[in-house]
């Protein structure tokens, strides 16, 4: 008798398990673009803590430093549907008629927090002031981005002629060298490397040129992918937000996921000037650098921040 019960015992709980993995729910497959700075880190977040899985998601994340130009292009081929951009270069799109949409935050600048991009010279350069600049060659990770925008604004404010600056384009991880070969003056640079670039001293931080607070990169996708596919953006949002408050609140901790995906070690995450995460989509955020960017010729014109945002639908 005992030997009948064990066995019915067994039975039923092989049963249940069995109805459990039949009724569970497919996780939804998501790719997300991201380059491994700290900007972008609620995205490594999300995926270590379980979060994107607790929202029904399975999502991969392809790490790569490539340009946002070559994120946008795999993005429109399908290949990734979330990338992380700046307002300028969506604006750009935008006024090609490529109908971008940031959904979710990533980094933001606020005035009260060390900043996470700066311009740095040599130790032993003669440059000391924004108007030590003028007609020198710095060296930026995308020509016509935000970047450029706030290191030529952050110039006007502080005494330089931002329009005599000359910038190229190299990678992040080639600028330190580039400064050392005395190919530019002076790099605009975000962490980990600022940090990194130990040889290097900091004249100032080229956000303080656009707003005392803004949104320095958000999460975005197609207007088409976000209106096919609510729930899944739905669920990103909220994975997203839960990453970013966590992210505010766990420097010690998040400084270890960091280094996991973005191969930062862990004692330079620790020292560096850590990025402060936005919460919700806010057009207050995001309509700065818009005048900013259009106030320099990087777009045609402003328009309200709204266009280039997306919110999921009401849900019934």
């Amino acid at each position: 008798m005992r030997k009948l019960v064990v066995l019915l015992v067994s039975v039923l709980a092989l049963a249940a398990r069995s109805a459990s993995a039949q009724t569970a729910p497919a996780l939804i497959p998501v790719q997300i673009g991201a380059a491994p700075i700290d900007l972008n880190g609620a995205v490594f977040y999300a995926q270590d803590l379980g979060y994107f899985k607790q929202a029904g998601l399975d999502v991969t994340i392809g790490l790569t430093f490539a340009g946002v130009e070559a994120s946008a292009a795999a993005l429109l081929a399908g290949s990734i549907q979330v990338g992380s951009a700046n307002t300028a270069t969506i604006a750009q799109a935008h006024l090609r008629g490529i109908d971008f949409r940031f959904f979710a935050p990533a980094g933001i600048f606020t005035e009260s927090a060390r900043p996470t991009e700066v311009v740095a010279v040599l130790k032993s350069s003669p440059i000391r002031t924004a108007a030590d600049l003028d007609g020198k060659t710095l060296g930026v990770n995308s020509l016509s981005s935000m970047l450029q925008v706030a290191t030529t604004s952050w110039d006007d404010k502080h005494g330089g002629n931002g329009k005599s600056l000359h910038f190229v384009e190299l990678a992040f991880p080639q600028m330190d060298a580039a400064l050392n070969e005395h190919r530019i003056d002076a790099a605009v640079l975000t962490e980990p490397f600022a940090t990194a670039a130990d040889d290097t001293r900091v004249i100032g931080s080229p956000e303080e040129g656009v707003a005392p607070t803004f949104m320095t990169l958000g999460w975005y996708s197609t207007a088409d992918w976000l209106n096919k596919n609510p729930d899944v953006a739905r669920k990103l949002i909220t994975a997203l937000r839960q990453a970013a408050a966590w992210g505010n609140t766990h420097p010690a901790e998040s400084a270890a996921i960091l280094g996991k995906y973005s191969k930062i070690p862990v004692p330079v995450a620790e020292k560096m000037a850590r990025a402060v995460y936005g919460l919700d989509l806010d057009p207050k955020l995001i309509q700065p650098p818009l005048d900013v960017a259009a106030r320099y010729g990087y777009i045609a014109h402003t328009f309200p921040a709204a266009e280039i945002m997306w919110a999921p639908p009401a849900q019934k």
